[in-house]
This record gives structure tokens, sequence and C-alpha cells, in this order.
């Protein structure tokens, strides 16, 4: 299968970056096809909020990934319960593209619930939408125990874990 992961957020210091790679390089282990989309390369992020409105070429840009991808994987970490503001603008700015494409969810978080409620919400965009939702979401609870010093997972059950939520896209 060939998807694309896209990390939805911009903040410094993101932790939910090693989750993003650790799931691209799972999925490259498994022989699947992977794209690494970041929401930093779509957004003008000089502002303190992660950054202002996607600029026409910007939003192109991302309207034909999305129109050319059949999965797109979603890494987010959950803020104040929901989902970061600059992935919301990027998945307006490509609203009908993602009508019939697979879209899983991927949460982070640095409490216990790992981004669920974050993922509960964001599934809702993604439905009205109409893209494609797999029966749950991943969550990567206490993400700050979870990668050692050099970025590499502790914990070798999370490959599995990895395995298995793609296969909820079939």
């Amino acid at each position: 299968m060939e998807f694309t992961i896209l990390l939805g957020t911009a903040r410094e210091g993101r932790r939910s970056e090693q989750v993003a790679r650790f799931v691209e390089k799972t999925l490259t282990s498994e022989g699947h096809q992977v794209d690494f989309v970041d929401v930093r390369d779509y957004l003008d992020v000089t502002s303190k909020m992660g950054g202002a409105p996607l600029s026409d070429p910007i939003g192109s840009k991302w309207r034909e990934i999305v129109a050319q991808k059949k999965t797109l994987i979603i890494v987010s970490p959950e803020y104040n319960h929901s989902y970061p503001g600059e992935l919301k603008r990027l998945i307006d700015a490509a609203y009908p593209e993602y009508k019939g494409k697979h879209v899983g969810i991927i949460g982070v978080s640095m409490g216990p619930f790992g981004g669920a409620r974050m993922i509960e919400q964001l599934q809702l965009v993604l439905v009205a939408v109409g893209a494609l939702m797999p029966r749950s979401g991943m969550i990567f609870p206490f993400v700050q125990e979870l990668f050692d010093d050099g970025g590499e997972i502790k914990d070798p059950a999370y490959k599995d874990r990895v395995i298995n939520f793609i296969k909820t896209f079939d």
C-alpha cells in the first residue's frame, strides 16, 4: 500500500515527530511506499500561533497531494483536548479532495489518553469532508517516556500496533 504520513503540528519541540518517524520507519520496513509530509511545509509558521492561512500556491500543492494519494495517516498531538489549528487549516485547504480517501489518525500526548479526545474530534471533521475512516485511531500515551535519547522506541510492541492499525484500512 501507499501511505502519506502527515505530521499535524508546527510547534517547536513537538514529540509527535518521533511518533510520525517511527510510523514511517515501521511501514517502510513492511514494504509499504511512504511519503512524509510536515504541516510546517504548508504554513507560514512565523506567527506564534503556528501559522497564517494557506496561500494559494501552498494550498494548491496540498490539494494535489491529497488528490493523488489513496491513504493518509495523520499523526497529531492533543492540544487542549483537540487538534492543532494549523492541521485544521490544512484540512480545510483540500476539502473536496478528501472525499473517498482513507484517513487514519494517530494521537500523541504526554498524558494517559494518548490523544484520544483529539482523535474523536478530528474524526468528526474528516467524516464531514467525506473521508473514509478506519474503525478506530491509534494512541501513543506518555510519549515522553516511549523513546530513548536516540529517538528509538523503547517498547517493541508498538511496531505490531502500527501494523495492526494499518490493517484497519482494508
